[in-house]
């Protein structure tokens, strides 16, 4: 049996992400069941994402609003509501079985629950861990507590669990970056390839005309690069006219100057758009722009980049080890730019000089790099990484 747990997240919060996860799962291993403990309303997203056979059975549990969407945080409080949603999804499975856990993100909490419940099972159970953006608290203060820090993030994770836990990155920078910050972790981490679904994407190319549209999509914070964004639009939006249009698909973030969203087409969002009205605003855009701060996606993969993927947008984007890794591995899928002032030498240059014939070469790579990231290409390679790494779970 397979069981699945999201401890963190709520809504519509990764959720797109999970259930492609769940679907290559699924997919890898059809013959076995397959459980699904999470919030109710990220149940009914992923429901709504999923075409779920019987096989699927989905469970609601109670996240605590203290912790949810805070994986940071190490409580006792915590360790205990952990231990009891574990508890209650390992009750699903016959005593002697096999087990693969899936945790879909990871506290710290939740793994050292998972790993102590999980030896007290009769038959075997393999941990599978779901590194998110939160492996960027391993170089972040530490509590003094000493109990606090036996059950953070890093010490949990630099624990030997003989065998019983593997840990999962979307991408291969990851596991580098890994590699040189806690080696020990990144010897049981396995890659699969960030994958893609076309829900709603499999829309109308849109070719290269004017006025160039580029917009910055995901949530409008500095991290994220909405002041880089935005001061790009200051310094273009005068001299271009109307040869440029500047878009924010997604959600206002406070700490960026509100004043300076007057040069975007749109008003800011102040709260998540709907699924369609998020692909009706990308598929306007012929360009991705993404001010990335090396910092913050050193650890972390880019789920609206592979938005930018899915809907065959080319990408200008800062060079950061996130980027390098797709553009070496799939070719000119845009533009990479070394610092901000390239980046608008970059838009001047395309908003003036439009080239129909690179611009459409540009969404061909695209396109072959999307039919490498869908879910059933990646099946065979997820199946590979567990029959390696529990032996006869399938027999």
């Amino acid at each position: 049996m397979i069981l699945a747990i999201e401890p963190t997240w709520t809504g519509t919060i990764h959720a797109p992400g999970n259930s492609i996860l769940l679907d290559i799962a699924r997919m890898a291993f059809p013959a076995q069941p397959l459980n699904i403990f999470a919030e109710a309303g990220h149940l009914r997203e992923m429901q709504s994402i999923l075409n779920a056979p019987q096989t699927m059975q989905f469970h609601p549990v109670a996240l605590s609003d203290t912790f949810r969407h805070k994986p940071h945080i190490v409580s006792a409080k915590r360790l205990l509501r952990e231990v009891q949603i574990i508890r209650r999804a390992f009750k699903t499975v016959p005593p002697s079985e096999d087990c693969l856990l899936i945790l879909l993100s990871v506290t710290s909490t939740c793994l050292f629950a998972a790993n102590l419940l999980a030896r007290l099972r009769r038959g075997r159970t393999l941990i599978q861990a779901q590194l998110h953006g939160n492996l960027n608290e391993l170089s972040a203060w530490r509590h003094r507590d000493p109990v606090r820090r036996a059950l953070d993030l890093k010490s949990v994770l630099s624990r030997n669990y003989r065998g019983r836990v593997r840990y999962l990155v979307l991408e291969e920078f990851i596991r580098s970056k890994l590699a040189m910050i806690s080696p020990a972790t990144a010897e049981v981490t396995d890659v699969l390839p960030h994958p893609l679904a076309l829900q709603g994407h499999v829309l109308p190319e849109r070719p290269l005309d004017q006025p160039l549209r580029v917009g910055l999509v995901g949530l409008g914070s500095e991290e994220k690069g909405m002041g880089s964004f935005l001061r790009i639009a200051q310094q273009l939006k005068p001299e271009l006219g109307d040869r440029v249009r500047f878009h924010h698909v997604g959600t206002f973030m406070a700490g960026t100057d509100p004043s300076l969203y007057g040069l975007l087409e749109e008003p800011p969002a102040t709260k998540q758009l709907t699924r369609p009205e998020f692909l009706a605003r990308i598929n306007r855009l012929h360009y991705f722009v993404f001010p990335f701060k090396e910092n913050y996606y050193s650890l972390s993969a880019s789920g609206t980049f592979l938005d930018a993927v899915a809907a065959l947008k080319p990408v200008i984007a800062t060079r950061i080890p996130l980027t390098e890794q797709f553009f070496r591995e799939f070719g000119p899928i845009g533009y990479l730019c070394g610092n901000e002032k390239e980046m608008i030498s970059t838009i001047r240059n395309i908003a003036l000089n439009p080239d129909a014939a690179v611009y459409q070469a540009q969404v061909d790579t695209l396109r072959k790099m999307r039919s490498m990231r869908l879910p059933e290409a990646l099946v065979p390679k997820y199946r590979q990484i567990v029959v390696d790494r529990m032996p006869g779970f399938v027999s």
